[in-house]
């Protein structure tokens, strides 16, 4: 009877441990949504082929510019340089979200973050930066 009775227990303290996590993990969910969602322009292109922010100023005085929209339901448009591209996206963390985009009939999946306000992509060895719009 004791040995049930420990088991019981046992079982309660870890189910109990285990909302607890999953309690933070919601929160982290929540935050990520909020740090993401919204309408994104590009700032700057960093690594091998990164171009100064002067060039990106001006694309954009041209009407050229590259945009992120991450919506609350989950849809993702990328505008890229008069290119739309729709998809997916969902939160990973406070700072990680997956991305999805339909390119030429494939699907292209990319890790995005989020850091200092700022919503960063991989594309080719260069890292996209977006600094949110609205």
């Amino acid at each position: 009877m004791k040995k049930l009775i420990v088991a019981l227990a046992l079982a309660s303290a870890f189910c109990l441990a285990l909302t607890g996590c999953s309690g933070g993990n919601n929160a982290d969910i929540e935050k990520g949504k909020a740090n993401f969602t919204g309408e994104w322009e590009l700032v700057d292109i960093t690594g091998d082929d990164s171009i100064a922010s002067g060039d990106i100023d001006t694309l954009k005085s041209m009407g050229i510019s590259v945009e992120l929209s991450l919506k609350d339901d989950g849809t993702a448009t990328l505008v890229f340089f008069g290119d739309e591209f729709a998809g997916t996206w969902k939160v990973k963390s406070a700072t990680e979200a997956d991305l999805e985009l339909k390119a030429d009939g494939e699907t292209v999946a990319d890790v995005i973050t989020f850091e200092d306000g700022k919503v960063s992509m991989k594309a080719e060895g260069a890292a996209l930066v977006f600094s949110k719009t609205k």
